[in-house]
């Protein structure tokens, strides 16, 4: 399962050596709509089939009660609402019947359809650098300098084919271009809903962030939504002292796998192997002590600009 990704450094750390530029790739995220109501036992077992088939046969038959079990979990789920449950799907087919949200189940198996469907459909993706996807969420580097129209050809090619695999239309796939500032084009043919354009100075996948460096090169550089602030502990838990002096090395770290290094911030104490024990000034810490409050650390955009270079 390459093509399935555990975080966003993961796709950082695949990218940032294959040479992409804005004048070589075009960048595309490919993501499902409602992805695990729309993952259906059907297409799970095809899926685990596919991954399976090289297997035992006492391998086999533990699979065959596994997904029995599983069978089971998606005909014995019950929704509550206003005081009142409801059967999940009510008496359709359980074959039929897509993954519930929060399942204990539905994330490594949402993975495993999407890596199925990934490995299924490879001659779409053979003119791309890579293709990586965490859960509901895709993204691939193209070869070239890719038109509207050319995607809304390479979308329809696609979906056809994962239409094909799960018997059926029901898993819809988006495509989003990142088109820079000198091809803010539109589309000559008919538009396609499914297909939208980004014209941006950054591109978001995950908790990271694409940018095009002033020489061409593809960076990275940290992804905060707005407003968002990042909470970690709250300051009346019973953790260690060690474990609240362990949160500022966590977070240089994980900004340090989120960033591309440059010969502007190889040097800053997030890059260094002695991390210090507290946030600099760069970041804004406000530990409460009241009951209930949480800690939480958030960097501004201006300061996280300033952690790639742009030249």
């Amino acid at each position: 399962m390459s093509k399935t990704i555990i975080q966003a450094s993961d796709l950082k750390e695949n990218l940032e050596n294959q040479g992409i530029t804005c004048n070589n790739s075009t960048i595309v995220s490919i993501d499902a709509e409602d992805f695990y109501p729309s993952v259906r036992l059907k297409l799970v077992r095809k899926a685990v089939y596919h991954f399976s088939k090289d297997l035992s046969e006492e391998d086999q038959i533990t699979i065959e009660h596994c997904l029995d079990l599983i069978k089971f979990g998606i005909q014995s789920t019950l929704l509550t609402f206003v005081d009142k449950h409801y059967e999940y799907d009510g008496d359709r087919d359980p074959e039929e019947k897509g993954l519930t949200i929060g399942g204990y189940e539905s994330a490594w198996l949402a993975d495993l359809v999407g890596a199925y469907i990934l490995d299924k459909t490879k001659s779409h993706f053979r003119k791309t650098k890579c293709c990586r996807l965490y859960r509901d969420d895709g993204i691939a580097a193209f070869n070239n300098k890719l038109s509207c129209d050319d995607m809304l050809k390479w979308r329809t090619k696609f979906q056809n084919s994962v239409n094909r695999l799960a018997g059926g239309n029901y898993l819809q796939f988006t495509c989003s271009m990142w088109l820079d500032k000198s091809r803010r084009e539109l589309p000559t043919e008919q538009n396609d809903p499914k297909i939208s354009i980004e014209t941006g100075n950054f591109f978001p996948y995950l908790d990271t962030e694409l940018v095009w460096a002033t020489n061409g090169n593809l960076q990275f550089r940290v992804h905060l939504k707005s407003n968002q602030q990042l909470k970690y502990l709250n300051a009346d838990s019973i953790h260690t002292k060690a474990c609240f002096k362990a949160i500022p090395s966590g977070v240089y770290k994980r900004l340090s796998k989120l960033t591309t290094i440059t010969e502007t911030n190889k040097n800053l104490p997030l890059r260094r192997q002695n991390l210090p024990t507290t946030l600099p000034s760069s970041t804004t810490c406000r530990t409460s002590h009241q009951k209930g409050r949480n800690i939480d650390c958030t960097t501004t955009t201006q300061q996280r600009s300033q952690s790639y270079q742009t030249s």
